[in-house]
This record gives structure tokens, C-alpha cells and sequence, in this order.
């Protein structure tokens, strides 16, 4: 389970990650080349190889010696009832 993060944190995407490299290994990295950002956490989206990146502040850097792209979560739209927010195996209409 995740925990709702924290209201001055933004949540950045850096792409193009080996799938090789661990978050933790990729965020000691970020922390070395960029000492004036604060970086909280890192995580790998799936089995992709995008990281997602989270930031103490409201600003995303726009370069960390990997471009950061803003973190836009997708809405859940339901296709019983064509609502947002759930999908069709918890619609509450069924």
C-alpha cells in the first residue's frame, strides 16, 4: 500500500532507465549530480524503464543527468456506467 504523499512534494518521470540499474542505485546517482535538488524517493514504474521521482518542494528540475518529465496519473473511467474515478469490476451501479 502507498502512502498519500506529502502536500510540498512533486512527482517527476525520468525514462530510459536500464533495467538493469536499481531505483536506489539510480537515486545515489541523482543525489551525487544534483546536490541542490531534494529527492525523497525513487521507484521503478512497473516493469518499464521509467522511474517515478519524488521531490521536497513544488518545482521539477527539469534535468538531473536524466531529463524529469511531470508525473501525470491517469484517470480510472469505468466502462458500465462511463463515470471516472473506478473501474468496472468495483462499479457501484452493478
Amino acid at each position: 500500500m502507498n502512502a498519500a504523499a506529502p502536500s510540498r512534494t512533486v512527482t517527476g518521470l525520468i525514462f530510459s532507465v536500464s533495467a538493469d540499474d536499481a531505483p536506489e542505485d539510480i537515486m545515489e546517482i541523482l543525489i551525487k549530480f544534483n546536490p541542490t535538488s531534494s529527492i525523497l524517493n525513487a521507484r521503478r514504474m512497473g516493469n518499464s524503464n521509467a522511474l517515478q521521482v519524488r521531490f521536497d518542494g513544488t518545482i521539477i528540475p527539469y534535468h538531473l543527468s536524466y531529463r524529469c518529465q511531470p508525473f501525470r496519473r491517469r484517470t480510472e473511467a469505468c466502462i458500465r456506467c462511463w463515470r471516472t474515478g473506478h473501474q468496472p469490476d468495483v462499479c457501484p451501479i452493478s
